[in-house]
Order: C-alpha cells, then sequence, then structure tokens
C-alpha cells in the first residue's frame, strides 16, 4: 500500500498565487494523502479560495497565527501520515511528485529525509530553472560549508520529524534551515534527481529577505553545530 503522505500549506495573504498551489498538490492525485491549509487570518480573498477545495481538504483554519512557522508548525499537529512536507502558497509541486516520493521510501526503508533537484517557476507558472541537488552532509554543516535546500522539494518520514521534536517557531525565514540542520545529526539526505517541488521567483521576492535569511542561518549555525 502507498504511504500516507501528509501536505501543509501556510497562507496569508497569498491568494494572488494560492489557488495554483492548492490545484498542484490536489492535481497530484495521490491516493493515499492528507491535505491541510492553515491561513493567518488573510484579507485578501484567501479563505474564499480555499472553500472552494474544502470538500478536498483534510483540515483547514483560518486565524491569526504568529507567523509562517506557527502555522507550519500547528499544521503538523493535525497530520498523521508516515511522509511530511509543506509547500508555501506560491509554490507548486510538479507532477507525479507524490508517486516519486512514495516510491523512494517505501522501496529504500533506510531513507529518512530526500530532496530533488532545484526548480523555480516564474510569475506565468512556467518552469525557468533546474539544477541537481548538491550532496549534502552533517560535514558540511559542521565545516560550514553548507548549501541551500530547497524547502519545497524536500520530504521527511514523521519518525525523524518526532525525534527532533518538530519544527521550531523562533525565526521568520530561515525555519527551514534550523530543521535541516537538526535533522542532519541523524540522518544523511538522500538526493533525487527528479523533478519534485519548485520555488516561484516573482515580484513580491524581495531581495532583503535573502538577507535576513542568510543572518538568521548565520545565527542557527553554532547553535546545531555544537556538541551538547
Amino acid at each position: 500500500m502507498l504511504p500516507q503522505i501528509s501536505i501543509v500549506t501556510p497562507n496569508y495573504n497569498k491568494g494572488r498565487f494560492l489557488e495554483k498551489t492548492i490545484q498542484s498538490v490536489l492535481g497530484q492525485e495521490y491516493p493515499n494523502m492528507e491535505y491541510i491549509v492553515i491561513d493567518g487570518g488573510s484579507t485578501d480573498g484567501s479563505v474564499d479560495i480555499i472553500k472552494k477545495y474544502e470538500e478536498k481538504l483534510t483540515y483547514w483554519v483560518s486565524e491569526p497565527d504568529e507567523g509562517m512557522y506557527h502555522a507550519i508548525k500547528k499544521g503538523f499537529e493535525h497530520a498523521t501520515g508516515e511522509i511530511l512536507a509543506w509547500i508555501n502558497s506560491d509554490d507548486m509541486y510538479h507532477y507525479n511528485a507524490l508517486f516519486t516520493v512514495a516510491d523512494i521510501f517505501s522501496s529504500h526503508p533506510d531513507v529518512d529525509w530526500l530532496t530533488g533537484s532545484a526548480t523555480c517557476y516564474n510569475d506565468r507558472n512556467m518552469t525557468t530553472y533546474v539544477r541537481d541537488s548538491y550532496y549534502f552532509s552533517h560535514l558540511d554543516f559542521l565545516m560550514h560549508r553548507y548549501k541551500h535546500i530547497q524547502q519545497e522539494s524536500t520530504f521527511w518520514r514523521r519518525s525523524l520529524y518526532e525525534k527532533v521534536q518538530g519544527i521550531g517557531t523562533d525565526y521568520r525565514l530561515a525555519g527551514d534551515f534550523d530543521l535541516w540542520m537538526k535533522f542532519s545529526r541523524h540522518t544523511k539526505l538522500y538526493i533525487v534527481n527528479a523533478l519534485i517541488g519548485g520555488f516561484r521567483v516573482s515580484d513580491e521576492q524581495l531581495s532583503q529577505n535573502i538577507e535576513l535569511y542568510e543572518k538568521e542561518a548565520d545565527e542557527i549555525y553554532p547553535k546545531r553545530t555544537c556538541f551538547r
């Protein structure tokens, strides 16, 4: 039987792209999936979009929260799947992504964490960039040679997520990096040269977001590489 996969989408006033994200998840037609949408109290029409698909959602809510990672954490608290991931509300999965992920986890019980090729979309939903993932290990963290892991293409087992006590909510943008750091202390990242998910590059993406991400990552690095 196909493993159950739980997907969480956090959203706040991203109605411009939210429907494409939802469609990219539901369009997988994966038969053993939970899909959870956590909205932070949007005022831009996002809730109307969510309601349009609510019969196909496992759970959704729209209420004020403490930011993206708080919403993601809340979403995973409602998830029961063996495999977990989140996709932000302006990003998308590639066709057949969940079947690819399920096949790898089912065929390789030693794999707890995987990522696919890094890809980007533009405002018109066109794939504009594809790059194979770099090899990645905990040693790269220890040597401060880390590279960005594309969150949109990354999936993991619930057992690993529970082992590291889940995702933290202390950071605005680099909470994924903090989670990867915690994962890397327990298992290696399995690299898959396949199209799984993509990050949308749009006029809403600001350069200062990249700067803040790097700043937060630099704060996380010494905390997660100390031996204690």
